[in-house]
């Protein structure tokens, strides 16, 4: 078995619950092990902790998506990075 930590590959994404597009970062789903689209807005109002959140949240990004995806547990390529955290 292989283990991509840098570059491109493959992942299985829930598209479903926020739809993925190109460009889009991910993040770990805890649930299922699906990869899911990183919430890193802040807020239309931000306060202190949801911009800590948002910049947590964004250094939870390990990969970002190379194609669109509506659905889940769909499997689609990505570009895999370094990230600097978990989702929590």
């Amino acid at each position: 078995m292989w283990v991509c930590v840098f570059g491109r590959c493959k992942c299985r994404v829930d598209g479903n619950a926020d739809n993925i597009a190109i460009g889009d970062g991910l993040v770990t789903h805890n649930a299922d092990g699906y990869a899911q689209l990183a919430d890193v807005d802040a807020g239309s109002t931000p306060s202190q902790t949801s911009i800590n959140a948002a910049i947590q949240h964004a250094g939870a990004i390990f990969a970002i998506a190379l194609h669109a995806s509506t659905a889940d547990g769909d499997i689609i390529p990505v570009f895999v990075r370094p990230g600097t955290g978990t989702q929590t």
